[in-house]
Formats: structure tokens, sequence, C-alpha cells
């Protein structure tokens, strides 16, 4: 069950525990939409707040999808799971 409140859901856990190096891929991500050719009004470090703070961040899905939207190889972003 996905809760969308920011107080609850931590998108930065929900992503690490699918196996995804958050601040690569959110930092990739910035950068992809950046170069849309959509202005972002402040800068990136605004636009990465935009997507994982406050109460109306995106879900770890809606991050994934815009990922893909946006041509993003998401196997490189995932963590090396420990050889035991």
């Amino acid at each position: 069950m996905t809760v969308y409140k920011r107080g609850v859901y931590d998108v930065e856990a929900e992503l690490e525990k699918l196996g995804y190096d958050f601040d690569a891929l959110i930092d990739e991500l910035v950068y992809q939409i950046s170069n849309l050719g959509v202005q972002w009004e402040y800068n990136d470090e605004a636009f990465r707040g935009f997507i994982v703070g406050g109460e109306t961040g995106w879900t770890a899905e809606e991050i994934l999808m815009e990922a893909e939207n946006v041509g993003m190889d998401l196997e490189e972003y995932k963590l090396e799971e420990d050889e035991e």
C-alpha cells in the first residue's frame, strides 16, 4: 500500500528498498528533465526538492515512471547486492 503523505511515506527509503541508488537516480532525473527544454523557475536543487520533498513529493513509482519517460536506463542506478 502506498501512502502519499510525506510524513509517512519516505521516497528515499522506498527507492532504496526497490534496489535503486536514490541520490544518483534523482540527480540524473533532474538533469534529464532539465534538458527537455523546460526551464525550471529556480534551479536543480529546487526541482530536486519538488520531486522528493514536502507532502506533495513524488512517490517511488512516479519517480521511476518519469525516469523511464525521459529515457533513463534504470539498471544503471540499481544498487549492487552484497554477496554472502
